[in-house]
């Protein structure tokens, strides 16, 4: 199933062809920034919580 198989995009091969699509948390800054808050919620994101 090519969903689940290594793609090589430019110079960078990605594990599978699942992508996060990019989204508004409410969590940035007021200056749009990354803060604690935003950068708390892709860490649990990115565990798996």
């Amino acid at each position: 199933m090519k969903l689940l198989e290594p793609i090589k995009v430019g110079h960078t091969i990605l594990k599978n062809r699942i992508m996060f699509p990019p989204l508004t948390t409410g969590y940035e800054e007021r200056d749009g920034s990354i803060g604690e808050h935003s950068l708390n919620f892709y860490k649990r994101l990115a565990e798996g919580e």
